[in-house]
């Protein structure tokens, strides 16, 4: 299976290893990430996830032949892998590091933070297809608004990593000899807030929390030991309990190697039947 997940020192890695197709995705694609994001709700040890993949393209979307043939039923994968990660409570790093379309884009809309390369682009070329992006619409426009979307989705062209930068469908701007770093300093951010302080920003309402409610979760929050701990870190000027004391590394480079060049556990789960 091309969709294979990695997980070392609470960094949880989904890689999409189809470079020979663009890495396109058919079915049992979409329901390896579904499935990979979806596993995380129950695992407390795990952290942050970091999505990547090989190859000079990142995603080239749905898999045509499959979407040619495939049932409506088995179309809306699509939107459950996207789905699975919006739930998901751990926050999800994406790493793109050439162009990506169609369901590609989907997936770099439905992660919370995006660093992406200067060979990045995004093309929603669906309507050179005779279809549209209706699974992944929900996505794009909670990220880039929907006057955008709407004029990226009819036009079918290309977008520069600038110009996605500008309209934050990109977080952070790497050239290509520290994409990698950038990746890794984000995840080492990331590594510093408080598990469930983390999971609760990611599971708020779109349109966020009434007052009453806000304040509920606030107050929750704050009677736990984790928010003395925080407040005593500060005022002590030291990390936090659960903030990481050393950097790992991400992506292909030295990813089964700790620092003394030995090989670290590394968990090949898969995910599909």
């Amino acid at each position: 299976m091309y969709v294979s997940t990695h997980e070392h020192d609470g960094l949880f890695e989904v890689v999409i290893d189809r470079p020979e197709r663009r890495n396109a995705l058919d079915g049992e694609g979409w329901r390896a990430i579904a499935e990979a994001f979806g596993g995380l709700t129950a695992r407390p040890e795990i952290r942050v996830a970091l999505l990547r993949s090989n190859g000079e393209v990142f995603c080239g979307g749905g898999d045509l032949g499959w979407m040619r043939a495939a049932p409506k039923e088995e179309l809306a994968r699509i939107g459950e892998a996207l789905e699975a990660m919006r739930a998901c409570p751990r926050p999800i790093v994406c790493q793109v590091q050439g162009p990506t379309y169609g369901g590609g884009v989907g997936l770099v809309a439905a992660a919370d933070v995006v660093v992406a390369g200067p060979n990045a682009q995004f093309t929603l070329s669906e309507v050179r297809l005779g279809i549209a992006p209706a699974l992944i619409s929900p996505y794009l426009i909670q990220r880039v608004g929907p006057a955008r979307f709407k004029t990226w989705a009819l036009l079918g062209t290309p977008i520069d990593v600038a110009s996605a930068l500008s309209a934050g469908l990109v977080d952070v701007l790497a050239n290509e000899e520290e994409l990698d770093g950038k990746v890794a300093g984000a995840v080492a951010e990331l590594r510093r807030g408080e598990p469930e302080a983390l999971a609760a920003i990611k599971l708020l309402p779109r349109e966020g929390l009434p007052t009453p409610d806000a304040a509920t979760l606030l107050a929750s929050l704050r009677a736990r030991d984790a928010f003395v701990e925080g407040v005593a870190a500060l005022k002590e000027h030291r990390a936090a309990a659960w903030a990481s004391a050393k950097e790992i590394e991400v992506g292909g480079k030295g990813l089964g190697e700790n620092e003394g060049g030995n090989t670290r556990r590394d968990t090949r789960r898969r995910t599909t039947r």
